[in-house]
């Protein structure tokens, strides 16, 4: 009786502590420290967290402009997007970053046509 009270107080520790490390994470991005919750999140088990975040460094952009392009968070973001495996976001924000080298690595992974195209695209452009 004992050991089986005590298992579920540690999951369930756990389980808050991982909620409350996600909650750092969001926050630390929302308020700036991009570096700290981006690690945090790239650390943290959650999949959904790593999206989370993805979103919210990318809709960023929109209300800081120049600020953060110099903060790089769309390199960031996509990066999040990679860890959480949602390919085709993280080729959609390496495409904005124009991280060419990046989208060619994803592109197996990758089934938009749309970023398949876009791709091919720069690579005309580029003449390889």
């Amino acid at each position: 009786m004992c050991v089986c009270v005590c298992i579920r107080a540690c999951v369930w520790f756990q389980e808050h502590d991982e909620a409350c490390q996600g909650g750092v994470a969001r926050m630390s991005i929302r308020m700036g420290d991009i570096r700290r919750g981006a690690a945090q999140a790239i650390s943290h088990p959650s999949r959904g967290l790593k999206k989370d975040c993805g979103v919210i460094l990318e809709n960023m952009k929109k209300d800081w402009g120049v600020i953060l392009e110099n903060m790089k968070q769309f390199s960031e973001a996509a990066q999040l997007y990679e860890k959480g495996q949602y390919y085709d976001k993280a080729a959609s924000v390496y495409i904005r970053c124009k991280n060419w080298s990046k989208v060619g690595e994803l592109l197996p992974q990758v089934s938009s046509p749309k970023i398949h195209l876009q791709y091919a695209k720069a690579k005309e452009v580029d003449g390889k």
